[in-house]
């Protein structure tokens, strides 16, 4: 099953930087309208990471303090490795609940050089 999303990124939308680590952080902001589907039960999350090249990786996230049934924010904060290259990467968020694993929007997210504010 899937939700709808949007996302937010800690310098502008659908962008980060190469390098970035703590207190940098990817914020994403998903909402439903599912009523099956309860954002406030979410136990655990994760970013499953597409690289252009075709690796995957996977980013620990949690979920935010505030979440209703119809939005919650998943946070990211940066490890050294998680943006080593300037590319695109295709970000999806999986979010595990009592009822199982939902799966959110795609994004694709811009990974911009350090001096390219």
């Amino acid at each position: 099953m899937s939700c709808s999303a949007a996302s937010a990124c800690n310098v502008s939308d659908a962008e980060i930087h190469r390098g970035a680590v703590a207190p940098y952080a990817l914020r994403y902001t998903v909402t439903s309208t599912d009523p099956d589907f309860d954002l406030t039960t979410i136990s655990s999350a994760v970013f499953s990471v597409r690289r252009e090249n075709g690796d995957e990786d996977s980013w620990v996230a949690s979920a935010q303090p505030g979440a209703t049934a119809t939005l919650a924010v998943l946070l990211h904060v940066f490890v050294a490795g998680d943006v080593p290259d300037c590319e695109l990467l295709t970000l999806v968020p999986v979010m595990t609940t009592p009822g199982g694993d939902f799966f959110a929007d795609p994004k694709t997210l811009r990974v911009k050089p350090v001096f390219d504010l």
